[in-house]
């Protein structure tokens, strides 16, 4: 089994997300905005997209750097945090049952 990690970091002094892609490098992305749904919902599709092809042997991990903890602000960041960590403990628990 193998595990892969999202870094939500602060580059340039815009909000980035390092994801996963299938068969490829880790991708970079520019949140166009500070909006937690921006966030959940990249590490949401890109857990649907390994699920969907049924890559069960991926396990991830989520980290929220302290630069976009700072950027984002404390409270926002947190429900972010949980609510990505969520998503990625379902995600695990299926790939860890298949």
């Amino acid at each position: 089994m193998s595990q892969w990690e999202f870094y939500v970091f602060v580059k340039d002094g815009k909000l980035m997300i390092r994801h996963p892609e299938a068969g490829r490098d880790p991708k970079e992305k520019n949140l166009s905005s500070i909006k937690a749904e921006d966030i959940q919902s990249t590490v949401e599709g890109v857990l649907n997209r390994f699920k969907k092809e049924n890559r069960s042997q991926w396990t991830f991990l989520f980290y929220l750097l302290p630069d976009a903890r700072n950027l984002i602000g404390e409270k926002k960041a947190d429900q972010i945090a949980l609510n990505c960590k969520r998503a990625v403990k379902k995600h695990n628990d299926w790939a860890l049952s298949h």
